[in-house]
This record gives structure tokens, C-alpha cells and sequence, in this order.
């Protein structure tokens, strides 16, 4: 199946970088798309006012837009995205995600650390519950599997660290709750 560029997935690369402006070049390598492509995608989303686009020297620079209200929508859509893509290539966040979502629906859930990035060499599974855990449910996951989780549970989103929600900026998956978590995540 072929996945045309679209903005569903050429924000990915902001994800885990918000604040920071990124070159064009770097995005072309993170996204494997040629340098025109993007630059003619990246132009409709500045029309749009969703990315600035800054120009030093030779270099052109993306960042997002914080003062669009609209933002959090075309994020929402790179997260989702990047979330399917995700579930597509592992089957174990696969099997976890829909558990999660079908069994244990009250929480919301967020998949973090080394096990985004490459789950088949990942020693665990880091995972942020909000909300009351069912331990007995994760040990059967996690035995079923031979997973260990790692669960870190909070009431709120707000008793989460800074040092602890920037390691999560940094590589994260939201299962569910995704506009709450990407509100708390760049607010």
C-alpha cells in the first residue's frame, strides 16, 4: 500500500521536537521524502498558518505555529497517525493498545521511553496510566506476552514531572486521550 505525504504524517517529525525549528533537510531524512516535496507541503501548511517558515542564509527552517488555534487539530492528526503506523509494524503494542482500549477504557494510556523506538530490543514497556490501575489485568498482559511494564500511575496529568514529561515528549505513543495528553504534553 502506498501512503501518499500528506499533513497526516509531515508533522511527525514536531512530535517529539515542538518547540524547535527544523531545517529542511532534517525533515527530508526523518520523513524519507526529497527536499521539493516537502517544500511545497510545508508551503501550504505556512498559508495555512499551521509552520513559520524562517530563511538564514541558505537554510530553510519549519517550526509550528503555538498562536494557531487550529494546531492542536493537525497534531491530533500526526499523533493518530503515527499511532496506526505504529500498531501496523508491532503486533505486541497491537494486542496492548486494544486491550487498553476495549477492556480498560476509563484510563487513559501512554506508551513512552525505548519500546517506541525499537520494541523488539526494548527490555520493557514504559506506560503512563492517569487514572486507577487494574494491576491483576497488566501482570496477565504482561506474563501473556513475557512483556515487562512498567506502569506509572497518576490521578492527573499534572502530578507528572517536568524532567519526566520532557523524557515523554521525547519519544511517546498516546493510546487514547490524545487531545488531553497533546494539550498537556505542549501547553
Amino acid at each position: 500500500m502506498v501512503i501518499k505525504l500528506t499533513i497526516l504524517n509531515i508533522l511527525e517529525p514536531f512530535l517529539s521536537n515542538p518547540k524547535e525549528a527544523l531545517h529542511l533537510s532534517q525533515l527530508s531524512k526523518e520523513l524519507k521524502e526529497p527536499h521539493p516535496t516537502l517544500r511545497q507541503h510545508f508551503n501550504y501548511l505556512e498559508k495555512l498558518g499551521i509552520v513559520k517558515k524562517e530563511i538564514k542564509g541558505r537554510l530553510t527552517l519549519y517550526s509550528l505555529n503555538f498562536n494557531n488555534p487550529n494546531l492542536i487539530q493537525y497534531l491530533f492528526i500526526a499523533e493518530k497517525f503515527k499511532l496506526i503506523k505504529s500498531l501496523e509494524s508491532n503486533l505486541l503494542l497491537k494486542e496492548l493498545a486494544f486491550y487498553l482500549n476495549n477492556y480498560d477504557y476509563k484510563n487513559k494510556y501512554l506508551v513512552f521511553g525505548s519500546f517506541v523506538d525499537d520494541y523488539k530490543n526494548a527490555n520493557d514497556l514504559d506506560l503512563i496510566v492517569v487514572g486507577e490501575i487494574e494491576e491483576n489485568k497488566l501482570n496477565d498482559f504482561s506474563k501473556k506476552y513475557d512483556l515487562k511494564v512498567h506502569p506509572i500511575q497518576v490521578n492527573s496529568m499534572e502530578k507528572i514531572s517536568n524532567s519526566l514529561k520532557n523524557e515523554i515528549l521525547k519519544r511517546h505513543l498516546i493510546i487514547n486521550s490524545t487531545e488531553e495528553f497533546l494539550r498537556w504534553l505542549y501547553g
